[in-house]
């Protein structure tokens, strides 16, 4: 949206002829109309009214732009619209030139009668191409300074006849900038005198006030971060979503940004602050707004919150790659003026990902300058206090948990859970599931395992799924999520409850929380087999069951009257693995059965490079 559109040129254009204009205006609150009255006949002939009252502004438009000292367009506008590339301008000026195809620049140079300026940072974002053939390579992924040799002449410490170095940052506070200057700016990088005063009243705020610097660390707790495999393949975290938005939550500014490398993590982001940040009309700059790294090149806010989401698996090239890493966090570091937050997973981060890469860079510079404080202390601490709306609460006391969460149990018509089978075993959650399956309820279970389940009512409507992120996820009601994560190495949990429309609705969807069409159906590999296989001795159902030695094996449902046994044939495995969509929590690849030393194993399908392997068991 346009925030002065009476400064554009077709708007200026249109102004010279008033009564066209009001023409103009009339026909598109008549189109609104039409569209919403459904009469079509009618919306077609205003619609092709206002496509010969555009065509006549647009006539109009190349003598207001003749007239203009400056105009201002996109490169993408330069390229399509006559109105600018039937024109030449004295002076060409683009801006975060290092994200432009060297093509689009190419153009934009044409335009120019005496010079072209080239403004932008060759250590930030690059240029974005899917394609990966060479010609992509060379032309669409690689930014105008590359071209040109200053990249290659600045890494080598040369000067380059094209370049001119800003030398001097007024936006961070030192403590800030320190790490890109050293990293990725060679140390030529000083701070302005007044910068660290001019950020002060950023500093003392909360959270960690007087901290322009600090790391909120989830290590500790028994966490994954999520792939979706069925569609983009990008990365989300419930727990840092969390974590990042009450952080954002406690801060007095208007100008917070969460960034992630991720689409999905900036999808829940947004959710989360649509219910927890709502929009106020007298307000026109939002308090908090989140994306990836790429919408805010160019942008600043006074708090940046970091969210690195990737706790488990192997972790997302957009951590681990040295070029596209480099650029990313770089982006996101000098986004802040006065205090930058990194939310990561430390132990994760520093157990998985080599030391040379440029996030460990970064937890390596907060430990030296800045502070390292821990989620599990900062409960303590009140640091995630719930926030105003109590949409969002962080819960620690069993006792209190329990009896909240039995009570909305109890009230609850529908329930979607997700839980793997080491907390379905523990104290709490027997008896949580006591109240579970009352047979009032409408009720599906995902969990890595079904055997904590065997004998229940619940038995068959259990469905597999390989990886469970947190020990326990319950939608109850489609309105309300908790979710629990274990303290590792103690039998203790850490819960969050959260009931926020909009949050609950996408974390619904990230998760594939469907309420509707898995209820009641048979999804274990006990029963799939019972569907499929018959005995070769009498023809009735065969079941799968477990040998002592843990191999899966066949034998009839009228055992012992029957003895027809056989063992598991591994493109029935493969055909289960296919119906229930298994996917690797890796590296997002599918799932297939194969023959072991000790018989089939499920093993990723992207093997050798992946080589995460479960046992058939657990999928009965």
């Amino acid at each position: 949206m346009i925030k002065h559109r009476d400064l554009t040129s077709f708007y200026l254009a249109a102004k010279k002829r008033p009564e066209l204009l009001q023409r103009y205006e009339q026909l598109r609150s008549e189109r609104e109309k039409l569209r919403k009255s459904g009469r079509q006949k009618e919306l077609a002939r205003v619609e092709k009214e206002l496509s010969y009252c555009r065509q006549e502004i647009r006539a109009l438009e190349r003598l207001v732009l003749g007239g203009a000292k400056a105009v201002g367009t996109t490169l993408s506008k330069s390229v399509v619209d006559e109105a600018v590339f039937l024109s030449r301008w004295d002076t060409v000026i683009v801006d975060e030139v290092s994200m432009a195809y060297i093509p689009h620049v190419v153009f934009a140079a044409s335009l120019a009668a005496r010079r072209i300026v080239l403004i932008g940072d060759f250590r930030q974002l690059a240029p974005i191409a899917m394609a990966t053939n060479p010609l992509v390579q060379k032309w669409l992924k690689r930014d105008i300074f590359e071209k040109a040799g200053i990249v290659e002449a600045v890494d080598s410490g040369k000067d380059h006849p094209c370049l001119a170095s800003l030398t001097v940052q007024h936006r961070m506070h030192p403590r800030i900038s320190g790490f890109p200057n050293i990293r990725f700016y060679g140390g030529r990088l000083d701070d302005a005198p007044d910068v660290a005063n001019n950020v002060d009243s950023i500093v003392n705020d909360e959270p960690f006030p007087g901290e322009p610097l600090a790391m909120f660390d989830l290590s500790g707790l028994d966490i994954g971060s999520c792939i979706q495999p069925n569609k983009s393949g990008s990365r989300f975290n419930l727990f840092s979503a969390f974590a990042s938005i009450s952080l954002a939550s406690m801060s007095g500014k208007n100008n917070v940004a969460i960034i992630t490398p991720y689409v999905a993590q900036g999808r829940l982001l947004k959710a989360l602050i649509s219910d927890l940040f709502p929009f106020k009309g007298d307000s026109s700059t939002p308090k908090c707004r989140a994306s990836t790294v790429h919408k805010f090149q160019g942008s600043q806010s006074d708090l940046v919150i970091f969210d690195t989401v990737d706790s488990s698996g192997r972790p997302g090239t957009l951590v681990s790659s040295i070029n596209e890493s480099s650029r990313l966090i770089n982006v996101a570091v000098t986004r802040a003026r006065g205090k930058f937050i990194l939310v990561c997973k430390r132990s994760y981060l520093e157990d998985r990902v080599s030391r040379n890469m440029p996030i460990r860079w970064l937890i390596q510079y907060i430990k030296e300058k800045g502070k390292h404080y821990r989620l599990l202390n900062a409960l303590n601490l009140e640091l995630t206090g719930q926030s105003a709306n109590d949409y969002l609460v962080w819960l620690e006391n069993e006792i209190e948990i329990s009896s909240k969460l039995k009570e909305e149990i109890k009230k609850a018509k529908i329930i979607m859970g997700e839980f793997r089978s080491d907390w379905l075993t523990s104290e709490i959650g027997q008896a949580i599931l006591e109240d579970l399956i009352k047979p009032d309820k409408k009720l599906v279970i995902k969990s890595n395992s079904a055997s904590p389940l065997r004998g229940t009512s619940i038995e068959k409507n259990v469905i597999i799924k390989n990886f469970i992120p947190y020990s326990a996820l319950l939608l109850i009601n489609n309105k309300v999520i908790w979710c629990c994560a274990q303290v590792r190495g103690e039998n203790r949990y850490l819960w969050v409850r959260y009931s926020g429309p909009k949050g609950v609705l996408t974390i619904s969807g990230l998760l594939d929380l469907d309420l509707t069409s898995t209820a009641g159906n048979v999804v274990g590999l006990r029963d799939f087999v019972k569907n499929k296989c018959k005995c070769p001795s009498c023809g009735k159902p065969m079941i799968a069951r477990l040998s002592k030695k843990g191999k899966v094996f066949l034998c009839c449902t009228t055992s012992p009257s029957c003895d027809g046994i056989s063992w598991l044939d591994i493109n029935i495995a493969n055909e289960y693995l296919s119906f229930i969509e298994a996917h690797c929590p890796q590296c997002g690849g599918k799932l297939i059965a194969k023959n072991g030393r000790n018989g089939i194993f499920v093993g990723c399908s992207n093997f050798p490079e992946c080589k995460t392997t479960f046992d058939l068991q657990d999928y009965l």
